[in-house]
């Protein structure tokens, strides 16, 4: 069974809050339909109501989409070879290729560059840089980035785990943030972040590895409470999430009239 990503990537920034696990979903849907985004985007949105003028962002597991069923084949087809990972300490920046590779595409990102994109994702039909220009464009810098790497479910892939600090435009506080890449080689050889299709086995190897991974859900766990004490202390921070939910929320919205 072949998966088509909507979101490989399972960002875990304040934005939704979503920590502790990175969760590949599968839903039906139409064969060949691309779905662009790169921020997951949580059922936890403010409406900008009075009521929820200063409710706090909620928190939630991950699991919303990350990929899509697109072409059902038998389950016999889906199997893959998936290797036994190997032990490696758990420390920021324990493979330099892969935090440069996560790291050029946090600021590519801020750069809204199609150039330097195709550099490091693996599929730029997944890519929509309006989308991220309009998510990003209130985000002066990421700081202090941090990026752990553990073995991926196949040969010679990874999963990286970034952790940085969101400088936005107009806040003084900066905001914890957390995000989970699958990175892989691409079709020439060179390792990329992954959005293109994937088979079902591959995914749920993927999610096992990280859903077990005792050092990525303390590190989860760490940033959502460092994120819930940045709220409570500053308002300005609060309100800009609150607000950029609200816009995720409609935008949710438009993509599931888009697919009906």
């Amino acid at each position: 069974m072949k998966y088509k990503y909507k979101q490989i990537i399972l960002s875990v920034t304040a934005v939704v809050m979503v920590v502790g696990l990175a969760v590949f979903s599968t839903k039906p849907t139409n064969a060949g339909k691309a779905n662009e985004s790169d921020i997951a985007v949580a059922d936890n949105t403010a409406t900008g109501s009075e009521e929820n003028e200063n409710k706090e962002p909620e928190s939630t597991l991950a699991t919303e989409p990350s990929i899509e069923v697109t072409d059902p084949l038998a389950a016999s087809e889906s199997a893959i070879d998936v290797k036994e990972p190997e032990v490696k300490e758990f420390k920021a920046n324990n493979n330099q290729e892969v935090t440069d590779l996560v790291t050029e595409y946090l600021l590519a990102k801020l750069d809204c560059s199609e150039e330097r994109l195709k550099e490091v994702v693996d599929d730029m039909s997944k890519i929509d840089i309006t989308d991220i220009s309009r998510r990003t464009e209130k985000i002066e810098s990421y700081d202090s980035i941090e990026v752990y790497t553990i073995d991926g479910p196949t040969e010679g892939s990874y999963i990286a785990v970034s952790y940085e600090k969101l400088k936005i435009s107009g806040i003084k506080t900066s905001s914890s943030g957390l995000y989970i890449f699958y990175v892989k080689p691409a079709s020439d050889g060179k390792l990329k972040i992954c959005f293109s299709d994937i088979e079902e086995a591959e995914a749920d190897e993927f999610n096992r590895l990280v859903s077990e991974n005792e050092d990525i859900t303390a590190l989860s766990n760490k940033v959502e409470e460092e994120f819930a004490k940045e709220i409570e202390e500053d308002e300005d921070l609060l309100n800009y999430y609150n607000e950029l939910n609200s816009i995720n929320e409609e935008s949710s919205s438009e993509e599931s009239s888009d697919e009906e």
